[in-house]
C-alpha cells in the first residue's frame, strides 16, 4: 500500500433498512476534503442517490420521503427527498446529531451555530470539552423541528433520545454535567415536562431505547465515574437485560469514520456487543449473536421487518455492507498486504502481528483510550507500514483495554503505565520476537494514552 492507495479507501456507514432496500452513506477523501453521499442497495445493485458530496447519516425513510443531513457553510440542514421530487430543506441548525419522527412532527438533537468570534465568558469549571471544538458555546438540546421549539434544553447536553408511539425518553447530563454522568427521563404533559426514570448518582446512558413491549432501556451502567466499567443494556430500575456481555463499540480503527452504537427494536432488541477483538450484532433479549462468525468488527447496523443490514471491517478488507445475501465492497482492489496473525500471552492480553520479515524493523503500537481496544479490523497505518518493510505488533494490555471484563480493564487503576499494562505491552513484543525470530530494530508508537505512557 502506498499513500495514494491509503487515501483512496472508501468507508461505509449508517445503514437503514426500508423493506427490500438498504440506504447507507459512502464516505471518501478527495484532495484535502472529506466527502459523503447517500447510496441505496436493492436486488444486488448499488446506486448513488444524492450528489452534493456532503450528505450524511442517517438516511431514513419516513412517510415515503428519504430524510438525511446535508452540510454547507458551517451549518447542517435536515433534508427530505421523494422518489419523484428533488431535495427539500426541512430545517437548518448549527449541528444535527439525531432525528426521529414523532406523530406528525420530527424531533431532533441539535446545536445552535456557535459564534466563535464573540467573547466567551466561563461561568463554571467545565467550560470546554474535547471533540466539541473548544469552548462550550452551544449545548445539545432536543427540539421540535416542525414546531420550532425547544423540548429539553439548558446548560447541559441531551445525550440521546428514543420514540415509541407517543412515548419519548431522553438521556441528559443535567444532574451532573461537570463529570458527564447521565440520567434517563420520560417526557410527559405533551412533551412540556419530564419524570426521572433512573436513580442514584448516575453513570452512563449513552443510548436509550424501548423493548418490543415498550419498556424504557438504556446502554450504560449505574457505577458513577468508572471508565473501566463495561456497559450493559439496563432497565430503568437497574435490571441488567444483556447478561454479562459488554454492549459497547470500543474497538478502534483508523478508517476516518467511527462506528455508531445504539439500540434497535425489531421483534426483539438489538445492539452491538464487544468481546476481545470482535464486535457483533447482539440480540439482547435472546442473548445471542446475530452475526455469528468472529474475525471482524461490526461498526453499524439496522434491522427492520426482520431484515438485517450491517457494516463491518476485517483485517483484509476495510469496509463492507452485508444486507441479507447481498454484499457490497466499495474497495474491491484494496486488500491487506500481509496476513494478520492473532496471539494470547500469559497475562491474558491479546495481540496481532503483521510479519514483513524477521530481519526487518518492528513497530510496536499502543492504542489510546485507555479503555478502548484494537481488534479484527483493517488498519490503514499498519498496512502502510507493512507494505514499506516493517513488522507491526499491536494489542490489548490489561488495564488499558475493554472487551475482556471489568477486572481486566481496571488492572492499572492507581498504577497507570507502570504495572500490568506495561508488562503486557512488552510481553507482546517479546512473544512476537520469540515466535518469528525477529532481529531488527524496534520502534514504539501510540495514540493518546498509548503515546503518553
Amino acid at each position: 500500500m502506498d499513500a495514494r492507495e491509503a487515501y483512496s479507501v472508501k468507508v461505509l456507514s449508517d445503514p437503514f433498512v426500508n423493506g427490500d432496500e438498504c440506504y447507507f452513506v459512502q464516505n471518501w477523501i478527495e484532495g484535502n476534503e472529506y466527502g459523503s453521499s447517500i447510496f441505496r442497495m436493492a436486488h444486488g445493485r448499488v446506486e448513488r442517490v444524492t450528489f452534493g458530496g456532503s450528505e450524511r447519516s442517517p438516511p431514513s425513510v419516513y412517510g415515503g420521503y428519504l430524510y438525511y443531513i446535508s452540510s454547507a457553510g458551517g451549518e447542517e440542514s435536515l433534508m427530505r427527498m421523494g422518489r419523484m421530487s428533488g431535495p427539500e430543506r426541512v430545517a437548518t441548525f448549527g449541528k444535527i446529531h439525531k432525528f426521529l419522527p414523532y406523530n406528525d412532527d420530527m424531533l431532533a438533537i441539535v446545536e445552535a451555530k456557535a459564534e466563535a468570534g464573540t467573547l466567551f465568558v466561563a461561568k463554571r469549571q467545565m467550560y470546554r470539552y474535547d471533540t466539541r471544538g473548544g469552548y462550550l458555546r452551544s449545548r445539545k438540546k432536543l427540539v421540535s423541528v416542525k414546531g420550532g421549539r425547544d423540548i429539553v434544553a439548558g446548560d447541559f447536553d441531551v445525550v440521546d433520545f428514543a420514540v415509541s408511539g407517543d412515548d419519548v425518553i431522553v438521556s441528559t447530563t443535567e444532574e451532573d454535567d461537570s463529570t458527564g454522568l447521565h440520567q434517563v427521563y420520560r417526557l410527559i404533559s405533551g412533551l412540556s415536562g419530564r419524570e426521572k426514570l433512573t436513580g442514584g448518582r448516575g453513570g452512563l446512558a449513552t443510548s436509550v431505547g424501548f423493548t418490543p413491549s415498550g419498556e424504557a432501556v438504556f446502554i450504560g451502567h449505574r457505577s458513577g465515574i468508572a471508565p473501566w466499567k463495561q456497559k450493559s443494556v439496563m432497565a430503568a430500575d437497574g435490571r441488567v437485560l444483556s447478561g454479562g456481555v459488554n454492549c459497547s463499540l470500543d474497538v478502534i480503527t483508523d478508517l476516518f469514520v467511527g462506528g455508531a452504537q445504539g439500540l434497535v427494536t425489531d421483534g426483539s432488541l438489538y445492539t452491538i456487543a464487544h468481546e476481545g477483538g470482535d464486535t457483533y450484532v447482539y440480540d439482547v433479549l435472546a442473548r445471542k449473536r446475530l452475526t455469528g462468525r468472529g474475525g471482524m468488527s461490526v461498526r453499524y447496523f439496522h434491522s427492520s421487518g426482520g431484515n438485517l443490514a450491517y457494516i463491518l471491517t476485517e483485517p483484509g478488507r476495510p469496509s463492507l455492507l452485508r444486507f441479507g445475501e447481498q454484499e457490497y465492497d466499495p474497495n474491491p482492489g484494496v486488500r491487506g498486504g500481509a496476513e494478520v496473525e492473532n496471539f494470547r500471552t500469559g497475562g491474558g492480553g491479546e495481540y496481532w502481528f503483521i510479519h514483513s520479515g524477521s530481519e526487518r524493523p518492528t513497530v510496536l503500537s499502543v492504542h489510546g483510550g485507555p479503555h478502548m481496544a484494537y481488534g479484527n479490523c483493517y488498519y490503514i497505518e499498519f498496512n502502510f507500514l507493512a507494505a514499506n518493510g516493517f513488522n507491526v505488533v499491536y494489542g490489548n494490555p490489561r488495564g488499558g483495554s475493554s472487551g475482556y471484563g471489568d477486572d481486566f480493564a481496571r488492572a492499572c487503576v492507581g498504577d497507570w503505565g507502570g504495572g500490568r499494562d506495561f508488562e503486557d505491552v512488552l510481553s507482546f513484543l517479546d512473544d512476537a520476537r520469540d515466535r518469528f525470530g525477529l532481529t531488527g530494530k524496534v520502534a514504539i508508537t501510540g495514540g493518546s494514552y498509548g503515546g503518553a505512557s
